[in-house]
């Protein structure tokens, strides 16, 4: 009798953790093709180099939205290992920027280092900046600081980048943040899983 009034049991809802939401899918290499073109296709000079600093501190160094408006051009750093993002804030970190997206912030390493790096002639950080940015420019792309943030994690993941390394240049404390972006992340075909695994050593304690 009971069954009938209140039905068939039903499984309860499977809850995400506090603090987990699902992370934005990464960009495709065709889409990271666009947006380059996008990029080199702006009106001007300066808003050509904004947007290429944009996608080399979003797909080249995983920087959130805010930590890209906040940051001066004394926040970048070049020697002979490559380019370095300082990022202030919340989550101050040093930044190592992927090869291929160091040439922009190289560029953008003014006399003036007290300036601001992304649209440099502002009075404040407004927290609406890159949105206004990209809302004006040329063409019609789909920017956004979150899926560039989920296309350098997985970069990192699928290249083998080392955990604590990773760890630190994300603003992580722990390394089950990164379990989300593992459903993006390809498989290695079995060769190379196999030599990975054969081949891993470290250097004595």
């Amino acid at each position: 009798m009971s069954d009938a009034l209140i039905g068939p049991p039903v499984a309860p809802p499977e809850l995400r953790p506090l603090g987990q939401s699902a992370p934005s899918a990464p960009y495709s290499g065709q889409e990271i093709i666009a947006l380059k073109s996008w990029a080199i296709a702006q009106s001007t000079a300066q808003r050509k180099w904004n947007a290429e600093a944009l996608l080399s501190l979003g797909l080249g160094a995983g920087l959130a939205g805010r930590e890209i408006i906040n940051l001066t051009v004394a926040d970048i750093r070049s020697d002979d290992c490559g380019v370095v993002v300082a990022v202030r804030g919340e989550r101050p970190r040093q930044v190592p920027v992927l090869r291929e997206w160091e040439r922009a912030l190289i560029v953008g390493m003014r006399p003036e280092g007290g300036s601001w790096l992304f649209h440099e002639n502002r009075e404040s950080a407004n927290r609406n900046l890159i949105t206004d940015f990209v809302s004006r420019s040329t063409g019609k792309i789909q920017l956004q600081t979150r899926r560039m943030h989920s296309t350098w994690i997985v970069q990192h993941l699928e290249a083998g980048t080392p955990l604590v390394p990773l760890m630190r240049a994300a603003g992580l404390a722990s390394p089950e943040a990164l379990v989300r972006f593992l459903r993006f992340v390809r498989e290695p075909n079995e060769r190379g899983s196999r030599n990975a695994l054969r081949d891993a050593a470290a250097e004595p304690r």
